[in-house]
This record gives C-alpha cells, structure tokens and sequence, in this order.
C-alpha cells in the first residue's frame, strides 16, 4: 500500500485501484484465467503464430501475464496503475518466470520493444470512455505491434451490462478486510458504474472507488477500427469462435497490423 494512504482516518475518494488493487485477486478470484490463457493460444494457433513476444496492455495484476509466461511465452506486462503493478511484480518475484511489468496508458501506449501479439483482455477497452480514446490506443498497439502481429482485445456489451450489472450490490469479506461494490448500467448514455467502499480491519477509515465502464456497439467499435491501420480480422462470441452477435456478452476482436505498414 503506497505510503500517505493509510495517514487518512475518515471516508476517502481514490483513484481508481489506489485500494482495490490491494484486494483486486479476491475480488477477481472467479475469472479462470487458465482457460482465458488456452483460449488466447487457441487464437494464436488459429492465425499460425509460433513462439510469439506478447504484451499483456491493461495486465492488472499480472495473473495472465504470469500465466502466460509459465507456459513458456515471452511475455511483458502494463497497466497505467502503479499500485496494481506493484501487486503484480510482487507475484512474479515468488515465480520461476522472470516478467517484466511497466507502466503505460492503454491510450497512450507508445515506444519499444515492438512484439508480435499486444492482449487488451477482460473488457479494458471498455474504461476508454469515447471512441477517440479507443482510435488512440489502436494507434497506439499499432505502433507497438510488429508487422503481421496480432491485436487481441474484448469489449463487454450492453446484453451483458443489462443481465448481470442493472442494479446488483454485493458485499464481501476476506483476510483482513471488507469490501461493498454496487454496480449499476445507466442505459441513457450507455455508461457501466462500479462503486466500491473497501475497508481494511487494521487501518483506520474508509475507502470509496467509482470505476466507470462505456459500452459500445459493435458498429461504434468497427468503425474505429475500419479508421485505424489495422487489419480487422474476427469477431469471436466471448471466448469462442463462434460469431459474435448481438446477443453476445462478451465480443473479443481479432486485428492485424499489415505487413506493409511501417513498424
């Protein structure tokens, strides 16, 4: 936990992740991401890429990063929260496979190494909250991406939002700390809300965290895309190969960066 938080003794606004990211595994200990990791090999196989450099862009706590790298992959982490990286570079230290975690902005992703597969996983794209920050990151990914690489990314969709999330709050306890999350979808400008107050039984005071999630329609996305200089290849049904549909929950995309374009 970064030093300062723990100085505050009443209900304090964070950042987003300044405390979640601290219980974030608990909260997420319900995603398989072993079946998330054979799903994007599966993808890779599928497009005939062999041994390929990945960067996990939006990696979190680095689970899949890590994953990835156990099975083999040569594989980088960044997300654009230092206290989630922190976590993560925690968890690869008691790992046999050395990982590399930095901290970039999905819209903002920029510079080198360039690799052969950029991730954007667990509906990321979705905190970009207008369509010119997503045409940034694809910029962005586009310049990071070797020539023929793989852009893999998925987007959470309004079914999903209006199933699971319309006005549902939970309320959990773990070691050492509790949490109260309320989600709720606002269907006039399609906008995902997370409200978490976390608290923590050996520091004083209470911390409170509004995570906000755009949810697109697929033409939103496409369009970006068709404006982007990636190659739009596959429209997956949420961790499938089936087509993607409106009914979809979860729509993972495929793109390329062509050949032909300068890396």
């Amino acid at each position: 936990m970064p030093k300062g938080l723990w100085k505050r003794t009443k209900k304090e606004i964070c950042t987003p992740y300044e405390a979640l990211a601290q219980i974030y595994d608990f909260v997420m200990r319900h995603v398989p991401y072993g079946e998330w990791t054979t799903y994007v090999e599966k993808i890779l196989r599928k497009f005939d890429l062999r041994n390929p450099k990945i960067l996990d862009l939006a990696c979190g706590t680095g689970s899949l990063t890590i994953e990835l790298a156990a099975r083999g992959y040569e594989v980088a982490g960044a997300d654009s929260a230092p206290e989630m990286l922190r976590i993560a570079r925690k968890k690869t230290r008691s790992g046999k496979a050395p990982v590399p975690f930095f901290e970039m902005e999905m819209q903002a992703a920029h510079g080198s190494p360039t690799y052969d597969v950029v991730l954007c996983l667990y509906d990321s794209i979705n905190y970009l909250l207008s369509l010119r920050d997503i045409a940034s990151a694809l910029a962005g990914v586009t310049d990071l991406l070797l020539p023929g690489g793989l852009f893999i990314f998925d987007v959470c969709t309004e079914n999903n939002s209006l199933k699971y999330f319309r006005d549902f709050t939970e309320c959990e306890h773990g070691d050492g700390f509790s949490y109260t999350r309320h989600s709720f979808y606002r269907p006039r400008d399609r906008m995902q809300i997370n409200e978490f107050e976390i608290r923590f039984d050996d520091r004083p005071g209470r911390w409170n965290e509004t995570h906000r999630q755009k949810i697109y329609s697929s033409n939103e996305i496409l369009s970006v895309i068709e404006a982007s200089p990636l190659e739009m290849l596959r429209m997956y049904d949420d961790c499938s190969f089936r087509p993607a549909t409106e009914q979809s929950d979860r729509i993972h995309f495929v793109l390329r960066k062509p050949s032909s374009t300068s890396s």
